[in-house]
């Protein structure tokens, strides 16, 4: 029942609409490689050296697909896009206890075996996605 009209642009706000960004902000989305486990989708994750796990997450659909094939992850993997609401909800929820974002890993880069530097802990990128 919100109903909000701002006069210079004209933009009228419905019931409909509430909770969506104004038009000029687009939303932002992210990309992870997921599969289907017994409870739900896993998101895909890589070890670290330090015993810990970092979830991956891609800036686009093409680099999670160029991921997912050069290191050969299988059919199972297929690249899931999310809002950076849904990915907030994963990070807050299921996947509370990853300490680490991987993001935009390079190709080849489970060989390789050290520390990405694209590397940031979690509390940091929530604070990116809910900016």
């Amino acid at each position: 029942m919100a109903k909000a009209i701002e006069k210079d642009s004209g933009h009228r706000v419905t019931h409909g609409e509430v909770g969506r960004r104004p038009a000029g902000h687009p939303v932002l989305l992210q990309y992870v490689l997921a599969r289907e486990g017994n409870k739900g989708p896993v998101l895909f994750s890589l070890p670290l050296r330090f015993d810990e796990e970092a979830l991956v997450v891609f800036s686009s659909g093409r680099a999670a697909q160029s991921f997912a094939l050069s290191n050969a992850l299988g059919h199972e993997w297929r690249t899931k896009i999310c809002s950076a609401g849904e990915l907030a909800s994963w990070l807050l929820g299921p996947y509370m206890g990853t300490e680490w974002v991987l993001l935009d890993p390079l190709v080849g880069c489970l060989a390789a075996g050290d520390t990405p530097t694209n590397l940031t802990c979690w509390e940091d990128f929530l604070d990116y996605l809910l900016g």
